[in-house]
């Protein structure tokens, strides 16, 4: 668990809100992720590295005794000549750097890479200074360690480049060191000229090889900078690479599950390589499940795949499965490297007709509204000329009864025009975030202002979606209801007291649909009847037929369905159900 916590302070921790997919096509983008991501590693790194050196910097001035060469370990336990300022150099470069960590929280936004620079010199200058305060004599190990700890975690937090100078800056405090420049103890500039001369003519005759070894020495560490930094984003790049195929093999596989049609994958001896969700549900295969054979699917599918192998052209096929039937088409798959698969794409026969009968019907839609359109002007002209020939005969009785007809039926052919054009209306749709039960008890009310409605028991249930919101053109979700409504009232076969209409809001299983019921009491649809009753001009009784198909329509232009649903147990009655998709901010 420790462990656990360390490595998400240092890695951090990977964030559990919805994030974006993205490409790694553009090398400049993942170049952009990869500096982000290496800087907040950093970022977390140096903020525990800091406060590891200040540990550092109170060991050190707690044991300058025991590093001074004296007998007592502790600082309070004896005095030497440099103790005030061992103590002071130790206590301000744990100040500054505590400062400095402080404004790094603070500014997050503003955070460079020169703090992480300005952090490491400003070690570099404390171990200077606090090893010039007194001679270490045989006691340079621990100090020793305790530099080069403190020089490892600053390479491994600057980048390539702030490396480098500091390195160069590690080198040349390391040569001053060794001449004794820095072991003045706050001489004056005069002194310390002489003693820079006297040190250089001082030099032993192994002083080559000394530089040599520092030289050596600063390289290595530069190495480990460079290759901590190239090792890091590696990681980085490889950690995204695994993302980005895991999230594209996820969103094959989900591509795959949510197509309509079946798919099933299968090699040249018919065993099944992959199989998707529609598939499961057309032969009622578990999830737990895979089956090895195609034959185990179905035997027909195996004598057809056959065929199609040896006569290597597309041959289309009907299935009969369960009470419908499917057309089977083949496709060749080829992989790099492998044998040539085939996948066998299984689509419901009524489907396919339903979509070609409703490409039919809308391309019937717009030829209907433009021939209205048409009619609309000799038909102003007969009812003005009919108008004038009853003016010309009012004591003629035949003609005023003829003139009457006339404009009867003048009246209705122009509100048969009048729901035409209706439905190829071109208004602005005002798609909105509509919440689902005040707008529906809203339009429920609005409709209890119709003469036959008002009178007619109209119910309200939307406790299964209580505060769920869709995106709706209100004027049309409005005028579907409404429509509807009068539906019922009109083909329900019930009177106005003893029509009951409920309204009822139901949540799909996955959640992601809302289901709108709007039910009667009454005769309900002929299951023969069902199938056209979206039709336009199809009516069963009295009427014009395109009340339901302008409801179709609307519900379409609002990328939401509706469809007849029988009532369940043998119970009487319509049922229309609109399928909605629930919208989430």
């Amino acid at each position: 668990m420790f462990y656990q916590r360390v490595k998400e302070l240092i890695l951090g921790k990977e964030p559990e809100q919805v994030q974006q997919l993205f490409t790694l096509r553009d090398q400049l983008q993942v170049q952009e992720i990869v500096g982000e991501r290496s800087f907040k590693v950093r970022e977390r790194m140096a903020v525990i590295f800091n406060f590891v050196r200040i540990l550092i910097c109170f060991v050190i001035v707690l044991f300058s005794s025991f590093l001074a060469g004296n007998d007592k370990p502790f600082i309070w336990q004896q005095h030497f000549d440099t103790r005030e300022q061992v103590v002071f150099v130790g206590f301000s470069y744990a100040f500054l750097l505590l400062l400095l960590n402080i404004w790094n929280f603070r500014n997050k936004k503003r955070t460079t890479e020169r703090f992480y620079l300005v952090s490491a010199l400003l070690d570099l200058l404390c171990f200077l200074l606090i090893a010039s305060s007194f001679r270490l004599g045989v006691q340079w190990q621990p100090i020793l360690f305790l530099f080069m700890l403190t020089t490892l975690m600053s390479v491994l937090v600057l980048n390539i480049r702030h490396c480098f100078v500091y390195v160069v800056c590690v080198f040349v405090a390391t040569m001053c060191y060794f001449l004794g420049v820095a072991r003045l103890q706050f001489a004056s500039f005069s002194e310390f000229v002489e003693h820079f001369q006297g040190a250089i003519s001082k030099l032993p005759s192994d002083w080559l090889a000394i530089t040599i070894v520092i030289l050596a020495a600063a390289a290595v560490l530069f190495l480990l900078g460079f290759l901590a930094n190239t090792a890091r984003d590696n990681d980085i790049r490889a950690k995204l690479n695994r993302n980005y195929y895991a999230k594209s093999k996820q969103l094959n596989a989900a591509i795959i599950t949510e197509m309509p049609n079946g798919l099933i994958v299968v090699n040249e001896k018919a065993e099944v390589i992959a199989i998707n969700q529609k598939i499961r549900e057309i032969f009622k295969v578990a999830d737990t499940q895979m089956p090895k054979m195609l034959h185990q699917l179905d035997t027909s599918l195996v004598e057809y795949f056959r065929n199609w192998k040896e006569k290597k052209y597309q041959d289309h096929h009907q299935i009969k499965i369960a009470n419908e039937e499917f057309t089977a088409t083949f496709t060749p798959i080829y992989l790099t490297g492998y044998y040539p698969l085939a996948m066998i794409s299984l689509e419901n026969i009524e489907v396919s007709y339903r979509r070609v009968r409703e490409t039919r019907l809308a391309s019937l839609g717009r030829l209907s509204a433009g021939i209205a359109h048409e009619i609309r002007n000799p038909l102003g002209t007969i009812q003005a000329a009919n108008e004038i020939l009853g003016e010309l005969e009012e004591d003629n009785p035949d003609i005023q009864k003829l003139c009457k007809k006339i404009a009867i039926n003048s009246e209705r052919i122009n509100a048969i025009i009048r729901d035409i054009l209706a439905m190829f209306d071109n208004r602005a749709q005002t798609y909105q975030v509509l919440v689902l039960q005040d707008f529906l008890q809203e339009t429920i009310e609005n409709s209890k202002t119709d003469k036959y409605l008002e009178v007619v028991d109209i119910s309200l249930n939307t406790e299964a979606t209580d505060d769920y919101r869709v995106h709706f053109d209100p004027g049309h979700l409005s005028q579907i209801i409404h429509n509807l409504l009068l539906n019922s009232l009109k083909h329900s076969g019930q009177s106005l007291e003893e029509l009951k209409i409920a309204v009822i809001t139901r949540l799909s299983g996955n959640g992601r649909y809302i289901f709108l019921d709007i039910e009667d009491n009454g005769r309900g649809v002929d299951l023969e009847q069902a199938e056209h009753i979206f039709e336009p001009f199809y009516s069963s009784r009295k009427g014009i037929g395109l009340g339901l198909y302008l409801v179709r329509e609307m519900a379409l232009a609002n990328q939401a369905t509706i469809a007849y649903v029988p009532k369940d147990n043998g119970e009487t009655g319509a049922r229309f159900r609109i399928t909605m998709e629930v919208h989430n901010d």
